[in-house]
C-alpha cells in the first residue's frame, strides 16, 4: 500500500477578506514592490494592473512581491489588495490621478470578489456548469464567487468565477480557470495517482489543515482544490473531489 504521508499543506481561498499584514515575505523583499525599486507605491499597482491586462512591453521584475494572497499566483485579488494598501497610504485621489495618467492602458478593473450562499439551482445557473448535487450529511451548502467591478454583482460585467461546496470540516473549491487572469496555483509537495487521476498535495501555511489540488488540464478548464481538517483522511478527500467532479 502506498505510504500515506501527510505534509504541511495549504489553506486555500481567495484571501480577499482574510489578508493579514503578518505575511511571510523574504527579509529583503518589500511587500507589494513589483517593480523592485525598494518601495511599494502606486507605480507597483499600475504595473501589476498592466501586466494582468496584457499591456504590451509590460515587464514585471518581481511578481512574488505582489502575491499578497501568497497562493503562488498573481491575479486580480492581489491587485485589489495592493490598491487597497495604496489607498490607505496615499489616499484615493493619488490612485485616481495615477490611473488617469495611464491613458494608453485599459481602465482599472476595480475587481471585487463576492462570496454568496446560494441554492443548488442558483449555483448551477450562476456557475454555468451542470454541477453535482451533494446530499452528504456533513454538507452545509453551496457558495459562488462573483467577480464584479467595484462590487456591483448585478452589472453586466460581473461573472461567476468559482463554486464552493461547504462541509462541516472543510470545503471544495472549483474555479473556472478560463474566466480568471491566471491559472490556479498547484505547487505541491507530493503527488498521488488515484482512480486514474493525479492529485497534488499542496504547500501550506496552516499546520491544522491540509489541501489537495486536482487539475484535469494543464491550462484552462476547471481546477479543484479541497481544504479540510488534518483529521480527514487524504484518500477520503480525493474521493470527495471525484464525487463532485463536473
Amino acid at each position: 500500500m502506498k505510504k500515506r504521508m501527510i505534509t504541511l499543506l495549504t489553506a486555500a481561498g481567495l484571501c480577499i477578506a482574510g489578508y493579514s499584514a503578518d505575511t511571510a515575505f523574504a527579509a529583503d523583499t518589500v511587500k507589494g514592490d513589483a517593480n523592485a525599486d525598494g518601495r511599494f507605491t502606486i507605480a507597483d499597482v499600475v504595473l501589476v494592473r498592466n501586466w494582468l491586462y496584457g499591456v504590451p512591453d509590460t515587464h514585471l521584475p518581481d511578481w512574488k512581491a505582489a502575491d499578497l494572497c501568497e497562493d503562488g499566483m498573481l491575479d486580480v485579488y492581489d491587485f485589489c489588495l495592493m490598491r487597497s494598501e495604496v489607498v490607505q497610504k496615499y489616499g484615493l485621489k493619488a490612485v485616481e490621478n495615477e490611473e488617469a495618467s495611464q491613458s494608453s492602458a485599459p481602465g482599472t478593473p476595480g475587481a471585487v470578489h463576492t462570496s454568496l450562499s446560494v441554492s443548488y439551482d442558483e449555483a448551477k445557473e450562476r456557475f454555468g456548469y451542470p454541477i453535482v448535487k451533494c446530499s452528504r450529511s456533513d454538507f452545509l451548502g453551496y457558495k459562488v464567487g462573483i467577480v464584479s467591478r467595484n462590487g456591483d454583482i448585478g452589472s453586466k460585467e460581473a461573472f461567476c468565477l468559482d463554486l464552493t461546496y461547504e462541509f462541516t470540516n472543510g470545503h471544495i473549491y472549483i474555479q473556472a480557470q478560463e474566466r480568471s487572469v491566471g491559472k490556479l496555483a498547484n505547487h505541491g509537495t507530493e503527488q498521488y495517482d488515484y482512480l486514474g487521476r493525479t492529485f497534488v498535495m499542496e504547500n501550506s501555511y496552516d499546520d491544522e489543515k491540509h489541501t489537495i489540488g486536482y487539475y484535469p488540464t494543464d491550462t484552462g478548464g476547471l481546477a479543484y482544490r479541497a481544504t479540510f481538517d488534518r483529521s480527514v483522511d487524504i484518500y477520503e478527500i480525493m474521493e470527495l473531489i471525484i464525487s463532485v467532479e463536473l
